[in-house]
């Protein structure tokens, strides 16, 4: 499946093995271009952490990160994933960006492969909620709309985040699942993880209207809050 490092990715990992699905392995895209339409940049470099965390492992693959170019890169990285792993299906986060399932279920036509998209067209705001219940840490790595400012980043995903979240939807339209690009987040921990990744060196950069998260390390410890 397509993984981030992100809410999304994870809460999408965490459904399939609900449903009984074995994901074979995790496909983190990289981009040179951090103004990727399809893929986010921050702290993607720590997903195998995130892999070993949760005992399935991690391929990275770098593409241009340029508009509809790296999607042919895409496609040319997951035919060679399949004829070596031999997966049936290919799983992305999407929750209501067409954009993205559109170039997804390309990919998935021009190779063979189901898509498995189990957040698709869910409420956003119940997303969120869920990711809370079942105890994910979620941290902020990056931030790029109106009201989202400097102090985000780093900030852990919480009730009073959810509310201000809600709040600024209602003033700005900001999309609630930060789909649109608004946010980037990271998963530090979740329910099914057996260990946590630890960010250490947290340093805010902000660049007058956005900014992100500049990690020194990563580390894997003990469990904090999904036990």
């Amino acid at each position: 499946m397509l993984y981030s490092g992100g809410k999304d990715s994870n809460l999408t990992v965490w459904r399939l093995l609900s449903c009984g699905h074995k994901p074979v392995i995790l496909l983190t895209v990289k981009p040179v271009n951090p103004e990727s339409w399809m893929f986010h940049r921050p702290c993607v470099e720590y997903t195998p952490l995130q892999g070993e965390a949760m005992g399935i492992p991690v391929h990275t693959v770098e593409v241009s990160g340029e508009k509809e170019k790296e999607i042919v890169e895409l496609l040319e990285a997951v035919g060679r994933l399949k004829a070596e792993h031999g997966f049936e299906g290919l799983a992305c986060g999407a929750v209501q960006s067409r954009y993205q399932r559109s170039r997804v279920e390309k990919i998935c036509g021009e190779l063979g492969l189901e898509l498995l998209s189990p957040l698709w067209e869910n409420p956003p705001e119940s997303l969120l909620e869920e990711l809370l219940r079942l105890r994910f840490d979620v941290v902020f790595t990056a931030v790029s709309a109106l009201g989202l400012g400097e102090r985000w980043l780093g900030r852990r995903l919480d009730w009073e985040a959810i509310e201000e979240l809600k709040a600024l939807n209602r003033k700005f339209g900001i999309h609630l699942a930060l789909e649109g690009g608004e946010a980037e987040t990271f998963v530090r921990e979740a329910c099914f993880f057996k260990r946590r990744v630890e960010l250490e060196g947290l340093k805010k950069v902000w660049l007058g209207d956005w900014g992100y998260l500049k990690v020194g390390k990563a580390k894997l410890t003990g469990k904090l809050y999904s036990k």
